[in-house]
């Protein structure tokens, strides 16, 4: 493969052509993600061979607020939040067409957006990394990425601290 790049979704890249298999992916893609993206609802990463401007991959990223309820019983949360709640990053999606998976994309991808979190998470103070995987199969892929489950919604979380770790070079 050739030297993948990533840079935020631009206006004429074609994801009408976007296929990673996982329909909710899909329709998102060809229908949202721009829309999403334009008005700042969420940030868009494609990643590209080269200049070719068809994806091979992409992630959706957005801010949100975290329950602590929900995640009070995983760890303790309480340093971090106000009125109940405290912000985190959350990865909506996160996709690899067809033809490039298997190929390390999507774990190449998913170091991105941990880099990505340990900027916004050093600059402004986000201390968790959120999301939901698609399928209970997808779990373990996570686990291996020191992520872990909370909540009773399937969801799964990094702090900050990990995020950073694992950028200096500490292990998966």
């Amino acid at each position: 493969m050739e030297t993948v790049v990533g840079r935020p979704l631009a206006d004429d890249c074609p994801l009408h052509k976007f296929q990673c298999g996982e329909d909710l992916i899909d329709q998102w893609a060809k229908k949202k993600a721009l829309v999403g993206h334009s008005r700042f609802k969420a940030r868009v990463m494609t990643f590209h061979a080269g200049e070719d401007p068809e994806p091979l991959g992409l992630y959706s990223l957005t801010l949100v607020l975290e329950s602590e309820k929900e995640i009070r019983k995983t760890r303790d949360v309480t340093r971090w939040t106000r009125d109940g709640l405290f912000p985190a990053l959350h990865l909506e999606y996160l996709g690899v067409c067809r033809k490039a998976q298997g190929q390390g994309l999507g774990t190449f991808m998913m170091m991105d957006v941990i880099a990505g979190f340990r900027q916004i998470a050093e600059k402004a103070g986000v201390p968790i990394l959120t999301l939901r995987p698609l399928n209970p199969q997808l779990t373990p892929y996570y686990e291996k990425r020191n992520f872990i489950c909370y909540g009773v919604s399937g969801g799964m979380m990094m702090s900050n601290e990990t995020a950073i770790r694992l950028t200096d070079g500490g292990e998966p």
